[in-house]
């Protein structure tokens, strides 16, 4: 296999742009961990940059119309989505033994970097002279590697020291108790509005025993409550959530990459930070990925699944306080056909998760949906270019107007056309990760989040007209 033909490939095609996009932000988390850092600033920066261009490339072109060329992209990724799924298991074996002392985390992850002798060439050739569906067989694998270290990950992590977990445990054991959440106060665990230099907390929300705000959306804590009930544990149930987005991926992925999109979701650098810290981000890739499954399909002509469609897309609407950026493009593009019956089902679903807990406490809500985003300080070890300028003795402005303004901008600049969803989901993911890296706050989840969604746009841009996967060629 000739490598410079592959690298040119990877930097000069859309989809591979997002893929090496998404391959940068994977690089910057393993760096820091989703901290501040030059590399790691650099990386996301330039991915995306890689964004706004793959998106800006193919604006109002017809990306999924020429099936050879759906073949031909799938072909050429392939190779590289193999080595991001290398790099981040041996990743994992070679931390293992540094992180929390977790039964058999190493020989899950050991089992599932052996699945990857599958793609040697003999290997590669002998399978396939005795039929074994090794796409398959890979594919469930995997699955079941992923959700065994996802579950001992959050049992090995009993107690961790994250407001985050506190206070969405919190959340869910009042509920049940039938006080409103967002009426409540929390726990400060760090016993100040500061954590080793850093402001986390403002004044205007916060004091040193209490957190007086919950600071995400109703569906959080109803999503958390199945783990909370059954096993003591909101996490649990982000487990099973994590699970299913990276199955919901692999229907995304054409044939032939399937078991690689829930290994890229499963085994990321930064998937295992998801499950300690019970950051949100599982929640919502899980009905996004689901809402792009169903839209693809409404997309080649069927008639059928617009509820379900309809229904990931309200659950993701709801499930944090930027998902309506990532959701403009997208419902820009939604198929003539059924685009009312969509919406109609997205709206009843967000109103019967947010309008109970609006009129129990609209105030409670309000203030900790968006006055605690407005009044949320500056953080000095966030992934951001706000956070470089703070550490120059350069002072930002209270509210991120340039960080606006650039997002604005590349939602102009991107914005699709012709009913493109691979185009819709670039833009949405471009002007993402522009917001990220010109905001207040923007750590790992957000950044695991984005890079999955980039891949998820090359996926869609590998498939062809009518829906149906390009299935790449096995090279000897």
């Amino acid at each position: 296999m000739k490598i410079a033909p592959r690298v040119r490939s990877l930097a000069t095609s859309a989809s591979g742009q997002l893929v090496l996009a998404a391959m940068l932000c994977a690089v910057a988390l393993a760096d820091r961990n989703g901290r501040f850092g030059v590399g790691a600033l650099a990386c996301v920066t330039a991915a995306a940059a890689l964004a706004l261009c793959s998106a800006r490339r193919t604006r109002g072109a017809a990306g999924q119309s020429d099936p050879a060329r759906s073949r031909e992209d799938g072909a050429n990724l392939r190779p590289w989505l193999v080595a991001m799924v290398a790099a981040f298991l041996f990743y994992y074996l070679l931390k293992a033994r540094s992180f929390d002392p977790v039964p058999d985390l190493e020989l899950c992850y050991g089992l599932a970097a052996a699945a990857l002798a599958a793609d040697l060439p003999p290997v590669a050739r002998a399978l396939a002279r005795r039929r074994i569906p090794v796409e398959q067989v890979r594919l469930w694998l995997w699955l079941a590697c992923g959700a065994c270290t996802s579950f001992l990950v959050v049992y090995g992590t009993p107690l961790p020291l994250m407001d985050v977990w506190t206070t969405e445990q919190e959340a869910a054991a009042a509920l049940l108790r039938g006080q409103n959440p967002y009426s409540i106060a929390y726990r400060n665990i760090f016993g100040s509005l500061w954590l080793d230099g850093v402001q986390v907390y403002s004044p205007a929300v916060a004091d040193a025993q209490w957190v007086h705000v919950f600071t995400y959306p109703p569906l959080t804590i109803l999503s958390g409550i199945p783990g909370f009930v059954l096993l003591g544990d909101v996490r649990y149930a982000m487990a099973a959530v994590l699970v299913l987005a990276a199955w919901a991926l692999s229907r995304l992925a054409p044939a032939g990459m399937r078991d690689l999109a829930a290994a890229l979701v499963l085994f990321h650098p930064a998937t295992r930070h998801q499950l300690i810290y019970a950051w949100t981000e599982p929640t919502v890739l899980a009905p996004a990925l689901l809402m792009l499954v169903g839209l693809r399909r409404l997309s080649a002509g069927e008639k059928r699944g617009w509820l379900w469609t309809g229904v990931a897309m309200g659950i993701f609407a709801c499930s944090k306080q930027y998902t309506p950026l990532l959701l403009a493009p997208i419902v820009a593009v939604l198929p003539r056909a059924r685009r009312w019956h969509v919406l109609g089902a997205a709206v009843i679903v967000l109103l019967a998760v947010m309008l109970p807990f609006a009129v129990w406490d609209f105030g409670g809500l309000y203030r900790g949906n968006v006055v605690q985003l407005m009044q949320m300080p500056f953080r000095l070890d966030a992934l951001t270019w706000t956070s470089a300028f703070l550490r120059l003795g350069i002072p930002p402005a209270p509210v991120p107007v340039a960080g606006v303004l650039f997002t604005l901008g590349a939602l102009v600049a991107c914005w699709p056309r012709r009913g493109d969803l691979t185009q819709a989901l670039a833009c949405a993911s471009a002007a993402f990760l522009v917001t990220l890296i010109t905001g207040k706050q923007a750590f790992s989840n957000y950044y695991w989040l984005a890079g999955t969604l980039l891949v998820a746009a090359a996926f869609l841009r590998c498939q062809p007209a009518n829906g149906v996967a390009a299935r790449p060629g096995v090279e000897a």
